[in-house]
């Protein structure tokens, strides 16, 4: 007997920011690649994108990915 997952509705469960994902398989460990570190080609890749509308979302994945972290936002409760 195969057993299926139940998927929740609930909405505050779920994040209002839809992440763009059209770059599929290039974002597989792109958080280690040295494409990270540059924010400038990233932001032109994200416009390119737009232009010939492959972009599908409210926040581009590479730039998520790329922007700097500040530590107080992962403050523990």
């Amino acid at each position: 007997m195969k057993r299926i997952a139940k998927k929740s509705n609930n909405k505050s469960t779920q994040s209002p920011v839809k992440y763009c994902t059209e770059c599929g398989e290039v974002l597989d460990n792109y958080c280690f690649s040295s494409d990270v570190n540059n924010i400038e080609e990233i932001k032109q890749h994200h416009e390119q994108c737009k232009i010939t509308k492959k972009f599908n979302g409210d926040v581009c994945s590479r730039l998520f990915i790329a922007e700097p972290v500040n530590q107080k936002d992962f403050k523990s409760k």
